[in-house]
């Protein structure tokens, strides 16, 4: 860290909460609840080589009950970001550092961690709640550091004394998304430790091989100068043995430099593989269905019933699904629909493709996004009967995502 705090947005009640809470950092990630008045600011530290990066999820009359489930939604965002090189990275020594100066230069990034924390957390509404009682004689400056690891009902007694709790986190603690990231970060440290030690032995070579035709050529003259001496038949003796003895260790380092880097392309083939597995998901499931709304339009697109309202027979005519999803992949792709009537059977017309309603091809983002899909249905109103309905979303032979829903 340079001694700069960097946030996006520049607020200052959360740049001045950030700044509190860091220097109760120490290894590994915190997490701190700060209450004002109704506003409460969960925040979310996690150390990198050079300083941490951190989160804040600001509510409003309630807070996040389960530490333990907001812990996970903070660390699947931190894997995210370092999965995308942007702010934080994974450097060649095998740390992960940040690289989150002027963040506001990096608004797109920013913007797509924004809305995959968002999602998360909306998918644990839930776990939202009403905030404990205060003592209204608390100290609005004190700050209550929980035992290491502490647990939800520890951070729910604290908040009836404090209005700042906090709680560091080991290694230990770190979420199952992380474990990609610490095996990429063993890798890129022993191959770097390989690099170097195979460095080192290549310069113990080159030295034992000078040696070598130093010590043969003194052998040579020593021949030549002694024949008949005892002298000269003992120094050839331990020249010849030290010579067995240099060549020996030479024969050793080749033999470590040849492991060292059997074992580098082995770890390089770990990681080849381990990209090819995620190329055949994406390849099966490019992107993964959250929610899929309905909307009534006329031919022309214009909308009589929004996404998600309430949808009467009397005014239906063209049903337009709305598709709410997570991308892994930025391309085309092709998906059918099969929509089911209230008796039971398939919704086709002439020119539906065999077992299923229609086709259409749509263009996919990475990250959190949403797109619609063609109409289906007539011109005229009251075109579909009242009762309940189900879509379904297939890619290939894959159904991604169904979902039931009522015309009255």
């Amino acid at each position: 860290m340079d001694g700069v705090m960097h946030a996006y947005p520049d607020d200052y009640a959360t740049h001045d909460i950030f700044e509190r809470f860091f220097p109760y950092l120490k290894e590994g990630s915190l997490y701190a609840i700060h209450r004002n008045r109704s506003l409460v600011y969960h925040v979310w530290y996690r150390r990198t080589a050079e300083g941490c990066f951190g989160i804040c999820v600001l509510l409003n009359g309630v807070w996040f009950s389960e530490s333990a489930v907001l812990l996970r939604v903070f660390d699947h965002a931190f894997s995210y970001v370092v999965a995308k090189g942007k702010l934080v990275r994974v450097g060649a020594d095998g740390r992960i550092r940040t690289d989150a100066n002027h963040f506001a230069l990096k608004k797109t990034e920013i913007d797509d961690l924004d809305a995959t924390i968002k999602e998360e957390i909306t998918s644990f509404a839930s776990c939202c709640v009403p905030l404990p009682t205060l003592n209204v004689s608390t100290n609005p400056l004190a700050i209550h550091s929980l035992p290491e690891g502490a647990e939800s009902e520890l951070f729910k007694k604290a908040l009836k004394t404090y209005r700042s709790v906090c709680a560091t986190y080991g290694s230990s603690t770190e979420g199952t998304t992380n474990m990609l990231l610490v095996k990429l970060e063993e890798i890129a440290k022993e191959n770097a430790s390989n690099r170097r030690r195979c460095q080192q032995l290549e310069k113990e070579c080159k030295v034992l091989e000078r040696s070598k035709k130093r010590y043969a050529t003194i052998i040579v003259l020593v021949c030549i100068m002694a024949l008949g001496g005892a002298i000269a038949i003992s120094v050839i003796v331990n020249k010849n043995s030290e010579i067995r003895k240099q060549l020996a260790t030479i024969e050793n380092n080749e033999e470590q430099i040849s492991s060292l880097n059997d074992k580098t392309d082995s770890l390089q083939r770990n990681i080849d593989d381990l990209q090819s597995k995620y190329d055949k998901i994406t390849s099966i499931f490019p992107f993964r269905i959250t929610d899929v709304e309905i909307g009534n339009v006329y031919n022309d697109g214009t909308i009589q019933t929004a996404y998600g309202y309430t949808l009467y027979s009397s005014e239906t005519m063209y049903l337009k699904p709305k598709l709410y999803y997570t991308g892994y992949v930025s391309a085309t792709r092709d998906l059918r629909v099969k929509l089911y009537l209230p008796s039971g059977n398939l919704s086709q017309g002439t020119g539906s493709p065999n077992g299923f309603t229609y086709s259409t091809n749509v263009y996919i983002n990475t990250a959190s996004n949403e797109v619609v899909l063609l109409g289906w249905g007539g011109n005229n109103k009251g075109h579909w009967s009242p009762g309940t309905y189900r879509i379904e979303i297939w890619y290939n032979d894959i159904c991604l995502k169904t979902k039931s829903f009522t015309i009255y």
